[in-house]
């Protein structure tokens, strides 16, 4: 803001103002000039009409100055002419003509208005305004187009030192990057030699490594093989003491299977309306029928009941000691008859109620084999319990 100011008044010059009140003073005292001797100029009532002139023309003034100072500090020459044109004339000289004229019958009566000069008063008071107005106009006018003047040449300078300065850097840019374009040419040809080098050792690792890879991927699977098969043969052929012993063992630790009395499962249709408890279910077949998800739930006595817009999570939230052996199996432990070890990534496992065994893959053998195993073992044992007891 201070900075607005400061530019503000080296634009417009104090002296305009200075004549402007000196004019008005002498005018309004003095006109017609009928007597300009000292002694009139420097009587009581001259130097009294000389004074209210001064105040007047001082608030006239401070008001136009107010009203420029805006227009310059908006730009509004720049940037608006409508505006600032209607500032000037409606703020910088009508409604100050209007304070004249009040403070005129202010300091001298409404009787001033009969005076004969006082209409050449008023007139000399509106062409004060515009002259103030138009002269700042101006001055600011000067001030936009010499400022631009200075900024064009300026850019001129600039873009001219600049080009001279690019051009210097260029060319030294040039040589620096021709120096290390000659010293990169030298190191590549070089890195391209070692690299060929390098690639056909690479192809020799890559290869070995490969074969190393494979051989031990199939080292691994003989030997998980190996270990599955050992302890499936050493878990058929467990004798009755060897059950009771194991089972002894793992009676410590864990709970056997059992049926959970609260699960089942109300079946409705038009034919059938039916409840069906866990101990019945033989295992429960997750299908997709022509993008419909259905669920075939297998009983024990051959019976085959289809579920319709379901799932094997639903299902298995309704029988939840049920595990899910493969993505369309879900099983209760009774129905674990035998399983079979074909690899580290598939086994397949015998369940009653289905003539061929059900294939589990890697991810579910990691999480539910020792399951298998247990439930196997513990099936075993129960046939054990309920067979006629055989003396050794």
């Amino acid at each position: 803001m201070n900075t607005y100011i400061k530019t503000y008044f080296k634009i417009i010059s104090w002296r305009i103002f200075v004549i402007c009140i000196a004019i008005a003073m002498v005018m309004a005292s003095l006109f017609p000039f009928d007597d300009v001797s000292m002694s009139y100029i420097f009587s009581k009532p001259v130097m009294k009409v000389m004074l209210k002139t001064f105040v007047i023309g001082g608030l006239l003034l401070t008001i136009v100055n107010i009203v420029a100072f805006y227009v310059f500090r908006l730009r509004l020459w720049e940037t608006n002419v409508l505006h600032a044109s209607f500032y000037h004339t409606f703020f910088g000289v009508i409604l100050p003509f209007i304070c004249g004229v009040g403070l005129i019958r202010f300091f001298y009566g409404p009787a001033i208005f009969q005076h004969d000069h006082v209409n050449s008063d008023l007139m000399l008071m509106l062409l004060l305004l515009v002259l103030c107005n138009a002269f700042m106009v101006i001055r600011m006018y000067a001030f936009y187009l010499n400022k631009k003047t200075v900024l064009v040449k300026t850019l001129k300078d600039e873009h001219k030192d600049g080009d001279v300065r690019q051009k210097m850097l260029l060319e030294k840019a040039d040589l620096k990057h021709r120096e290390e374009l000659d010293g990169l040419k030298s190191s590549l040809d070089s890195i391209n030699a070692e690299l060929k080098i390098s690639l056909v050792n690479a192809d020799k690792y890559v290869a070995q490594a490969e074969l190393r890879e494979r051989q031990l991927t199939d080292e691994i699977d003989r030997l998980t093989k190996e270990i599955v098969l050992k302890s499936t043969a050493v878990t058929h052929e467990l004798n009755e003491h060897h059950i009771k012993q194991l089972s002894h063992i793992l009676l410590n630790d864990i709970v056997p299977y059992e049926y959970d009395p609260l699960s089942r499962y109300q079946f409705t249709s038009e034919l059938n309306d039916r409840v069906i408890k866990e101990e019945h279910v033989a295992f429960i077949f997750g299908a997709n029928r022509e993008g419909v998800l259905c669920q075939d739930i297998y009983l024990l006595d051959g019976e085959v009941f289809t579920v319709y817009e379901s799932s094997l999570e639903e299902m298995n939230r309704v029988f939840p000691r049920m595990v899910r052996i493969s993505r369309n199996h879900l099983i209760p432990g009774t129905s674990v008859v035998s399983f079979e070890v074909m690899s580290s990534k598939l086994v397949k496992v015998k369940v009653r109620g289905q003539e061929e065994p059900i294939e589990m893959k890697h991810e579910y053998i990691k999480k539910v084999f020792s399951w298998i195993i247990l439930q196997y073992i513990w099936n075993q044992y129960r046939e054990k319990q309920s067979s006629p007891a055989v003396s050794v």
